[in-house]
């Protein structure tokens, strides 16, 4: 499966929660903008970027955050990285557990958002991101 797909049916899942949750979610009309959706939380527009994963692997999912255009500028892929002008949250979508996560943008680092299901190894929990803190 391609990106482009399971960018798709990320989005997809995303909308579909944001629907059984009776949350108003708005889609731009040109995938050329920074936000894939718009949701009304407490009736106030929020800014959603939908990054997808297809598996999670030893107790954890990773959700790479920034993003790359197709196009090749100077032998190098142009990569974006969101701001918080950009976007509010990020919704994540596990696709292989069919599960959403609701992020927010401050909560965030540059590349990469991991979410882990079981503790770690170590028993570390400063730092760590628990999936079901972030459920949506």
């Amino acid at each position: 499966m391609n990106s482009t797909r399971i960018g798709d049916i990320g989005v997809s899942y995303c909308i579909t929660r944001c629907l059984e949750k009776n949350i108003p979610v708005y889609k731009p009309v040109s995938d050329n903008e920074k936000a894939d959706l718009i949701i009304l939380l407490d009736n106030i527009p929020k800014k959603i970027q939908v990054k997808s994963a297809i598996t999670d692997k030893n107790g954890k999912a990773e959700f790479n955050i920034k993003s790359s255009t197709s196009a090749i500028y100077n032998r190098k892929a142009k990569i974006h990285h969101y701001t918080k002008e950009e976007i509010d949250y990020y919704m994540l979508c596990n696709i292989a557990r069919k599960e959403v996560y609701l992020v927010p943008f401050e909560e965030t680092k540059k590349n990469m958002v991991t979410l882990r299901y079981d503790n770690p190894k170590n028993n570390q929990k400063k730092n760590v991101k628990f999936a079901k803190d972030y459920i949506f």
